[in-house]
C-alpha cells in the first residue's frame, strides 16, 4: 500500500453547516465525511474532550475547502465504549486498537484518495501521541494541538509497536501547537516533546501562541494559526532516500551522447544539460537493480540491438532507477541528456523501475517511490507531463514531441496502464499532463 503521511488542514473564519453537495455517508456513527469533487488528499481530525465529530468539522470545514482536501471528524465510538474522550477510550477495556486505523482506510478507499493525513486537538491530540509512533511508515508527520501526553498505558493500549520507549518505528516530524497559557503546556505536552526528542530520527517543531489559554484555541484556528499549520505540515513529508549510483562517464560516452542528441532532436546543441519538463516511467525486464545499473555503464549500445544502434552508438540510459523495495538509486543529474525515451530525451526525466509486467510485476514499494520522486523533481523543475513509455507512440503529436528521423520510433509495453494508474492517483494533487492534455 502507497506510503501516507501524517498532516492536518485548520483555517475556518465562521461555524457553517457543510454544503449539502460535499457530504458524504460516513463509514462510522455520529462521523463526519465531506468531500467535494477531485479532492486531492484525505484531512482526519480527531476531536478533543470538550466537543464530538461535528463540532471539529465545523472548525476545519473553511480550511479543508480551500485546500481541496477531502475532511474526515471520527466521533469517537459510543458503542465500544468511548463516553467522548480518545485518551480515555485508549486506558479503557474496551478499546479497539484498529478500529480508527479501519474506518481510515474505508473512507480513503471509498473516495479513491492515496493521501491522507491525520491530526488531533486536545484529547485528540493525546490519542495521537501515542496512537502515531506505532505508524510513522504511514504518517512520517502528526500535527498535535492543544494536546499531547505521555501516557505509556495508552502506548500500548493504542496498538502501539513502538516498544516501552514509544518511540516511532520510522523517521516522523511533530508539529505541536498550543498557548503559552495552556495549562496542559508543561504538565503533558513539553514532558512528551522532550521524550520524542530523545528517540532517534525524529524532530519537533513548536507554534506556540502567546497568551493562549485552551479553550481560546479554536478561535486562533480561526485566525491566520491556521494557514501556518497547513503550510508546515504540507511540507512536512520527508524527501525520498536516494542512493548515488552514478553510470560510467566519460569523454567518449560524452561525445557519442551529444552526437546522438544533434541527430534526433537538437541539431545546434553544444553541450548536454535540458530543462526537464515531463517525467517518463519505465520498467527494466529484469529483477536486479545492479544489473540495470551495470549495463547502463556500458559505453556504446549492443550490436544486437540494430535498430537502435543504427540511430546511434551510444548505449541507453535512465536517470534513477527503482528497485522493487522502493530504494532509489540516482544514476546521473536530472538535467542531462539521456537516451531512454525517443522523441522525449531533450526535456524528459527517465525512471526505470525493476521488474517486468509478468514474471516480475512491478511493487506497490515501487508505486509509492516512483511517487515520492516525482515529488521531489516537480519541485525542483518545470514538470507538466507524467508519461509512461508504452504512452509515447500516442504523443507524437504532441510539442513536446522531437525526433529528426521520421522512421526511428518503436512501441514499448512499460510499465504498464495499471502501475501508471497508481502512480497518477498518488500525484494526482500536482496536476501532471498525460497523453491526452
Amino acid at each position: 500500500m502507497i506510503a501516507r503521511v501524517a498532516i492536518a488542514a485548520l483555517l475556518v473564519a465562521t461555524v457553517a453547516s457543510a454544503p449539502a453537495d460535499t457530504r458524504r455517508p460516513a463509514p462510522c456513527t455520529g462521523c463526519v465525511l465531506e468531500a467535494a469533487r477531485a479532492s486531492r488528499a484525505l484531512v482526519v481530525v480527531l476531536h478533543g474532550d470538550d466537543s464530538g465529530a461535528a463540532e471539529i468539522a465545523a472548525d476545519w470545514r473553511a480550511a479543508a475547502a480551500a485546500a481541496h482536501v477531502a475532511l474526515f471528524a471520527p466521533q469517537c465510538p459510543r458503542d465500544l465504549g468511548c463516553d467522548g474522550s480518545w485518551w480515555k477510550w485508549a486506558l479503557s477495556d474496551h478499546h479497539d486498537a484498529a478500529w480508527l486505523d479501519r474506518q481510515i482506510e474505508a473512507v480513503r478507499a471509498s473516495l479513491g484518495i492515496e493521501r491522507v493525513y491525520v491530526a488531533g486537538f486536545s484529547g485528540g491530540a493525546t490519542y495521537l501521541s501515542a496512537w502515531a509512533p506505532a505508524r510513522a511508515r504511514d504518517y512520517p508527520a502528526v500535527a498535535l494541538v492543544s494536546g499531547g501526553a505521555l501516557l505509556s498505558d495508552a502506548g500500548s493500549a493504542a496498538g502501539s509497536a513502538a516498544g516501552s520507549d514509544g518511540c516511532p518505528v520510522a523517521a516522523q516530524s511533530a508539529l505541536l501547537m498550543i498557548g503559552s497559557e495552556d495549562d496542559m503546556l508543561d504538565h503533558y505536552v513539553r514532558p512528551w516533546a522532550q521524550r520524542f526528542g530523545r528517540c532517534a530520527n525524529t524532530t519537533t517543531a513548536w507554534r506556540i501562541l502567546d497568551k493562549l489559554g485552551h479553550h481560546e484555541m479554536h478561535r486562533a484556528l480561526a485566525d491566520k494559526r491556521a494557514g501556518e499549520v497547513i503550510e508546515w505540515l504540507l511540507e512536512a513529508e520527508p524527501p525520498p532516500d536516494i542512493i548515488d549510483a552514478p553510470i560510467a562517464w566519460s569523454d567518449a560516452r560524452a561525445k557519442l551522447t551529444l552526437a546522438y542528441r544533434r541527430a534526433h532532436s537538437d541539431p545546434d546543441a553544444s553541450d548536454l544539460t535540458i530543462t526537464p519538463r515531463a517525467i517518463v516511467l519505465h520498467y527494466t525486464d529484469g529483477n536486479s537493480a545492479s544489473s540495470t545499473i551495470s549495463y547502463f555503464d556500458q559505453l556504446e549500445i549492443e550490436p544486437e540491438r540494430a535498430a537502435l544502434r543504427r540511430a546511434g552508438a551510444v548505449n541507453v540510459s535512465s536517470h534513477f532507477v527503482v528497485d522493487r523495495d522502493g530504494t532509489i538509486y540516482q544514476l546521473q543529474p536530472p538535467t542531462r541528456f539521456a537516451r531512454h525515451a525517443i522523441g522525449m530525451n531533450h526535456l524528459a526525466i527517465g525512471i526505470e523501475n525493476v521488474g517486468d509486467g509478468h514474471q516480475w510485476p512491478l511493487t506497490d514499494a515501487q508505486v509509492a517511490a516512483d511517487a515520492k520522486l516525482i515529488r521531489v523533481l516537480a519541485k525542483q523543475y518545470p514538470i507538466t507531463h507524467l508519461l509512461g513509455h508504452s504512452e509515447i507512440e500516442h504523443f507524437r503529436d504532441n510539442p513536446y514531441y522531437v525526433e529528426r528521423d521520421p522512421n526511428y520510433r518503436n512501441s514499448k509495453p512499460d510499465p504498464g496502464d495499471d502501475f501508471m494508474a497508481s502512480v497518477r492517483a498518488a500525484v494526482r494533487d500536482l496536476h501532471l499532463a498525460g497523453i491526452g492534455d
